[in-house]
This record gives structure tokens, sequence and C-alpha cells, in this order.
């Protein structure tokens, strides 16, 4: 008796290879935009005449960025689906992106990098709800396997991508170099992803639903912490 492969479910027929990749994108784009622009730092903190400290509280407005927008972004996505929020999350992220580039000092550039990283949080959160949306059991895991491998791909592969652009450009121009990439990926998106969570599957109590369910994680975990 020859061993069939068990029947695809109807949302796993709905995931091609253009749109994997377009999900690792997603992933890949937020972690690139904390780390790209390290080799040109020093050059950024002379043209701005920033101190060394202030200029890397770009780094940290990032990252607290893409903090706080994961909060926010998932239930959003669960409320009104994962295309129209991701939709907005590129479209900010690249605005923010050429926004970046042409700050005239640093205090504008931190608060571009935090909105930067706002947006960018956007894409990873997508990426990895889209995928509970299209995948299951196994299937899931080895996806989500792979959204682990490229985050960590992106952080060590993005200062070295920076490096290369600061032997073409300045770091206005690595800053453009990241709107363009989120012009690629937000045509990408409209001409691929096309809405993995059905109107009937969204979380119908919005916002405070979640947040009070995220307050009762936080105390739980607090109260089990050993002191």
């Amino acid at each position: 008796m020859t061993v069939t492969d068990a029947p695809v479910t109807t949302r796993e027929q709905a995931v091609g290879r253009p749109l994997a990749i377009v999900l690792g994108l997603l992933t890949i784009f937020g972690p690139i935009s904390m780390d790209l622009y390290l080799p040109v730092l020093p050059a950024l903190t002379a043209e701005l005449r920033s101190s060394t400290s202030t200029a890397q509280l770009t780094i940290t407005a990032c990252l607290l960025g893409l903090a706080i927008g994961q909060v926010i972004a998932g239930p959003l996505s669960d409320r009104f689906g994962r295309r129209l929020p991701l939709l907005i999350g590129v479209a900010a992220y690249t605005v923010t992106s050429v926004l970046c580039a042409v700050s005239p000092t640093v205090d504008t550039l931190i608060a571009a990098r935090f909105v930067q990283g706002l947006a960018g949080a956007v894409g990873i959160v997508i990426a990895q709800a889209a995928g509970r949306d299209v995948y299951e059991g196994a299937k899931l895991l080895r996806y989500y396997g792979r959204l682990t491998v490229l985050g960590g791909l992106a952080a060590i592969v993005g200062p070295v991508i920076g490096g290369q652009l600061a032997t073409v450009t300045d770091w206005r121009g690595v800053f453009l170099f990241l709107a363009a990439v989120g012009v690629a990926i937000l045509i990408a998106c409209l001409v691929i992803f096309k809405e993995t969570l059905p109107a009937q599957r969204r979380a119908a109590g919005g916002f405070p639903i979640p947040c009070r369910t995220s307050v009762v994680c936080l105390r739980t975990a607090y109260s089990s912490a050993p002191c």
C-alpha cells in the first residue's frame, strides 16, 4: 500500500513561493533598518555636529519603535485584517526613511528613526500573523523556524551591506536605499499579498481586548518571577 501525503488544506493552497518570499522580506527589513547604517554612524555624527552618545540614540529610538510597534500592530491586524495595516506600515516606513535621509538635525533624525521602527514592526508582526493564517501544524513550526533564521541573518548581513553602501554613498544615501527597499516591498505587497484573515475570523473587540490580555500576561509573569 502506498502512503500518500496528507491533503493540503484550503488555507495552505493559497501559499505560493512569491508570497513566501514577501513574508520573508517583511521579516528582515525591520532588523536591517536598525543595523544597516552602523558603518556610517561616525560620519553622521560629524555632519550633524552631534556627540557620539546622542547619535547612538538613533539606534535606541529605532529599537524602541520596533518593540512598541509590535504591541500596536498585532491587535490592529487582528481587528482590521492583515493587508490594510501592512500597506499602511510599509508606506509609512518608506516615507520615514526619506525623512531620515533629509533630517537637518540629530533630534529630527531620532524622531524619524522612532517612527521608522514603529512602521518596520508592522512587517514583522504581519509576517508572523499571516503564517498562522495560512499554515498549521508542522508546517507552521517550520515556517516560524525560517523566520527566526532570516531575522538572525538580517542582523548579521545588515552592517555588511551598509559597509558596502558606505563606499559609494554617504549616510543619507543609506537611508534613501532603505526607502527604495520600502518602495519595492510595497509594490510586492500590492501585487502579491492578498488578505489572509477573512472578516469572519477577525477579532470583534478591537484594541482593548488584546491590551487587557497583555496586562494579564505581564501580571502573571511578574507574580511568578522569583524574588
